[in-house]
């Protein structure tokens, strides 16, 4: 029983000096287990439009570098008027006026880093309106000729098609010239798609007489 008594607590003590000296290795083998995050994630914009579109609210996709939450703003005008906000991807902006609009994402990871320094943006120009189409040459209502010209234009840089009398599309950017055309009555139409994709339509219609 004495003896025991006195080995025991060298045992003890024997033994939190090697789990001392274990845990010790432990921690110098594997650092990182410990180690803090401070890295800000990267978001990437994957998807949406760039240049010139006719969609008034598009749609945008995004992600990071690692797990995040994502934060969203657009502005066409003072970026101050349109703070940031939780958003995901995909990501539909409200309906903007014609111009030019910003589109920009950070992330933000599960250790709090911010990534606004490493987000990403888009530059776009919105243009739903469509051309107003209008005619620079054509005939009169009512003539005697049996050749009808026309020269389409309209209030902005835009290309033209032509149909005379239902019949087939034809490229007519400059001018279009009919002849030997029947009697009696006759129409166009003629659309006008602007860079964007926006088309403005216009007819005309008119009769050719006999002398």
């Amino acid at each position: 029983m004495g003896v025991g008594l006195t080995t025991g607590p060298r045992r003890i003590t024997h033994f939190v000096a090697i789990a001392g000296t274990a845990l010790a290795l432990w921690l110098a083998t594997a650092p990182s287990a410990f180690a803090a995050d401070t890295t800000a994630p990267t978001a990437t914009i994957l998807s949406g439009p760039s240049g010139i579109t006719n969609d008034a609210s598009p749609t945008f996709t995004f992600t990071a570098d690692e797990p995040a939450e994502f934060w969203c703003s657009r502005y066409p005008n003072d970026p101050e008027d349109y703070p940031f906000t939780p958003c995901e991807s995909p990501y539909t902006i409200p309906p903007q006026p014609n111009g030019e609009t910003t589109f920009k994402v950070y992330a933000v990871d599960v250790a709090g880093n911010s990534g606004v320094l490493h987000g990403d943006s888009r530059e776009f120009i919105i243009d739903w309106r469509r051309p107003t189409v209008a005619f620079a040459v054509k005939p009169d209502r009512v003539t005697l000729a049996r050749r009808a010209k026309f020269k389409p234009r309209a209030n902005e840089a835009a290309s033209f098609r032509c149909r005379l009398d239902g019949g087939h599309w034809r490229k007519c950017d400059n001018a279009i010239t009919y002849r030997g055309l029947d009697w009696g009555h006759h129409s166009i139409e003629v659309i006008g798609r602007d860079s964007a994709g926006n088309v403005g339509r216009r007819g005309w219609s008119w009769r050719i007489v006999k002398p």
